[in-house]
């Protein structure tokens, strides 16, 4: 069995892995990639909820180890280049908002982290939380599909694949049960603006009522904002 430890460090080397696979699809291939901004609806101001409403956080089936009435207070987050855009419950207030990037320091795509413990959520199914990553699609062909099968979290019982459509973006979500002895719930969502120039995937860890709410509201305001930073792998001449 895989190491429970190793499942928040696996999704940044896949990603790191799809990118450095398109790079090597020959010269002149960033071109395709596009701003890496988000289109908003005309009128739409940051922080508005105007996305579809969307509930894609399971229920639990039993009860949860902390049973508590919904958060009193979210609050919003901007990664540290301004791209990427998430509210989030105020107790989740361990926060990363710095970008993803290899031992070499070499930049590969947004990300916002927040839970009650950030070091928990990485290596444990005890805490609730969220990571919230883009990046510019690494090809023309590239599916969601193709990203969220490349992610699984031992521990859990895999309970299926839904599709997932607001009116920003279109993709799919995986759903995990069962976690830590029934008492924690994973939705792995990954989608894409209609423009295919990038890709989002959020992962939120629930283990309590409290955190289905959460959920949601997660997948209400999630988005992409800003430009997205070139990826160091990519951003070189073409010779």
């Amino acid at each position: 069995m895989r190491h429970k430890g190793l499942r928040r460090l696996f999704i940044p080397v896949l990603l790191l892995l799809l990118l450095t696979g398109f790079s090597a699809n020959g010269a002149g291939a960033v071109d395709t990639l596009g701003s890496g901004v988000g289109d908003l609806p005309e009128g739409q101001t940051i922080g508005e909820v105007l996305k579809a409403q969307a509930t894609i956080t399971p229920r639990f089936g039993q009860p949860p180890a902390q049973q508590a009435p919904g958060y009193d207070e979210y609050v919003a987050l901007e990664d540290e280049t301004g791209a990427l855009y998430v509210e989030v419950p105020a107790e989740w207030s361990d926060v990363d908002t710095s970008l993803l990037t290899t031992s070499d320091g070499e930049v590969f795509a947004a990300s916002i982290k927040a839970s009650t413990d950030i070091d928990a959520f990485d290596t444990t199914y005890n805490v609730p939380g969220v990571q919230f990553i883009a990046f510019r699609t690494p090809r023309p062909d590239f599916t969601v599909d193709e990203l969220l099968d490349g992610i699984d979290f031992t521990g859990c019982q895999y309970e299926g694949r839904m599709d997932y459509q607001d009116n920003l973006y279109t993709g799919s979500y995986d759903r995990y049960v069962g976690c830590n002895n029934g008492y924690a719930n994973l939705t792995v969502l990954a989608a894409m603006p209609a423009e295919g120039d990038f890709v989002t995937l959020v992962v939120i860890q629930a283990t309590s009522e409290a955190d289905i709410e959460a959920g949601n509201r997660i997948a209400n305001t999630f988005q992409v904002i800003g430009e997205l930073p070139v990826p160091s792998l990519l951003d070189t001449p073409s010779g």
